[in-house]
């Protein structure tokens, strides 16, 4: 129990630093191309990675990871 949370507490503190050092900025490689297809999606736009219309359907990512963001999308906002 005891490394545990020492465990947690490491990790956390490195992803203050990161945070704290690269911002909202951390963000980069194919999570970008996740985020646009599930906020396509929770907009009604279908499964794209177009940013304006017309919204051209793709099939470049893997639909697990999108349908997971998609509901987080729909749930929260």
């Amino acid at each position: 129990m005891k490394n545990s949370i020492l465990i947690f507490l490491v990790s956390l503190c490195v992803g203050l630093v990161f945070f704290i050092a690269f911002g909202n900025h951390a963000i980069k490689g194919d999570a970008i191309q996740y985020d646009a297809i599930a906020w396509n999606m929770a907009s009604g736009h279908g499964y794209s990675l177009s940013a304006q219309p017309p919204y051209i359907p793709t099939n470049w990512r893997e639909p697990g990871y999108v349908f997971f963001l998609y509901l987080l999308y729909k749930i929260f906002g």
